[in-house]
Parts: C-alpha cells; structure tokens; sequence
C-alpha cells in the first residue's frame, strides 16, 4: 500500500497507524522490516540504508535502541549496545583489518575502559576519552 507520503508499507495499522509487524519502503530509498508500535519502529527491526548500511536489532521510538549490529559498507560492523541511536554502553568494533576494539561507548565514540587488539595480535588495554 502506498501511503500519502509517498512510502511504501506492507503490514498491520491499528487506529490508522503502523502497529505489529510489516515493512516499509521509505522514498529515499531506506528499508525497515520489523515490529511497529503506534506508527514508529518498536522492538526488533532490519534496517538497510540507501547506502546499503545495515542494522539488524532493537529500536525503541524509531531509533536503534538497545542491543544491535551495525554494518557498514565497506563491511566494518559494530556488535554492541545502542541509545537513541548511537553507539553506547559496552559494544565490540571489527575493523577489515583485523582489528578489534571491545570496550565502553558514548555517542558514537570509544569513551571508558576497552581493549583494542591490533591485527598483528598486539594488544592495548585502556581508557579511552
């Protein structure tokens, strides 16, 4: 079903919004597959950028929130927690490389105690800020 704003849903609606599970094509290009609560992405959801960026996990008021993989497309992924979209809590970055880090997040970045162990088997433990 097309809807007025020009995107793509297949699914449930409850009281003329998105509810339960279905899958939308956003005119962007973007998709979500997953659960919905009152017209936002609630619970476990894929999500697959025009870029062809994936995540693959929880989502809480349209944002990834909660547990999650997120790869990137040169094939980099995170393994970790989310809030509100961001990296944050205790997450787990492979790089193509080789590279690990496993530690603590904030926004997005490295912030608090983590080990990062380098391609060569080499190995760092720290705080990062």
């Amino acid at each position: 079903q097309t809807l007025r704003n020009g995107e793509k849903y297949k699914g449930n609606f409850d009281c003329n919004m998105r509810q339960g599970k279905g899958a939308c094509l956003y005119r962007n290009g973007s998709k979500y597959v997953g659960n919905w609560y009152r017209g936002c992405s609630e619970g476990f959801g894929i999500y697959v950028s025009p870029k062809g960026e994936k995540y693959v996990g929880e989502w809480a008021a349209n944002k990834k929130h909660g547990v999650g993989r997120y790869i990137f497309t040169n094939g980099e992924f995170y393994d970790g927690e989310f809030h509100k979209d961001k990296a944050h809590g205790m997450g787990t970055y492979y790089h193509n490389n080789g590279s690990i880090f496993t530690g603590q997040w904030a926004n997005d970045k490295r912030n608090g105690k983590g080990t990062y162990v380098f391609a060569n088997g080499s190995k760092y433990t720290g705080h990062w800020t």
